[in-house]
């Protein structure tokens, strides 16, 4: 069944397996035309932070995100009236993780306002056999650390 707000029509489960199946034409489609995306992180301080306008803009930097072969997972989702939360971790195939939470205000069942606070690993994380690559199958929640001499063409 999905989750929705009574008074914000927003489809709450469609959007968490848009964004988990990099489904972008759902999401962009889940976005009003005059949205924004403020972005917060290192690199871009609450004082300065990234703001993308508009879903043209929007629909960009989705087929950007989504041209990686990274896993993208959330882990916990909430909504209440006119706003959503969730909290996401993306995994790139060389074992660096994000990590982010993230506030959508709603009106009529879009997206109006995206507030993000991410983090990130700074480097491929080592494994108890030495650097490695932690690969994830997409679409699945099979995870396995990789040495660098073996073959992980295909993950």
């Amino acid at each position: 069944m999905a989750t929705t707000s009574s008074g914000s029509g927003f489809d709450l489960d469609t959007f968490r397996r848009a964004l988990e199946e990099g489904d972008t034409d759902t999401l962009i489609s889940q976005f009003a035309d005059d949205a924004d995306i403020e972005t917060v992180d290192r690199r871009t301080p609450p004082s300065a932070p990234t703001v993308i306008h508009g879903r043209d803009s929007i629909e960009y930097y989705m087929r950007q995100v989504y041209s990686t072969d990274t896993d993208h997972e959330i882990l916990q989702c909430v909504m209440e009236g006119d706003h959503a939360a969730y909290t996401e971790r993306c995994t790139y195939p060389d074992g660096l993780t994000v990590m982010s939470m993230t506030m959508l205000d709603l009106t009529d069942g879009r997206i109006t306002h995206q507030s993000t606070v991410q983090a990130w690993d700074e480097e491929a994380p080592d494994t108890p056999q030495g650097p490695g690559v932690l690969a994830v199958c997409r679409g699945s929640n099979e995870r396995r650390i990789y040495t660098a001499c073996e073959d992980i063409t295909g993950f």
